[in-house]
């Protein structure tokens, strides 16, 4: 029963991956690059920075909605990225293909 939900867990991340990765694209590569690693000095690498992936889903969601100040570097995350119009849902699908990209890389 447990490997079920493992699965079927899976599905659910593995069936969002393309609207996340189409609202990653389009919200976040600016400034964290199609690959993570950042695309502008002062954004640090998601991929060799891994201290975020430590924190639950819905932590991770909330940065992304409040912004994040930066407290080593010219460069912080405004709310939801600049895009007041982003939805809970869809900062969701964000995280979820976030955690498939560092997965992969």
């Amino acid at each position: 029963m447990v490997a079920l939900l493992l699965v079927d867990a899976y599905t659910v991340v593995r069936a969002e991956m393309p609207a996340g990765k189409s609202l990653y694209e389009n919200n976040c590569v600016v400034c964290h690059g199609h690959d993570g690693e950042g695309a502008m000095p002062g954004v640090r690498s998601m991929i060799s920075n891994r201290l975020w992936t430590k924190q639950s889903d819905q932590e991770l969601v909330a940065m992304i909605i409040n912004g994040v100040e930066s407290t080593d570097g010219p460069v912080s995350m405004p709310p939801k990225g600049g895009n007041p119009a982003l939805t809970e849902e869809q900062i969701h699908s964000i995280v979820n293909y976030l955690r498939i990209l560092v997965d992969n890389n």
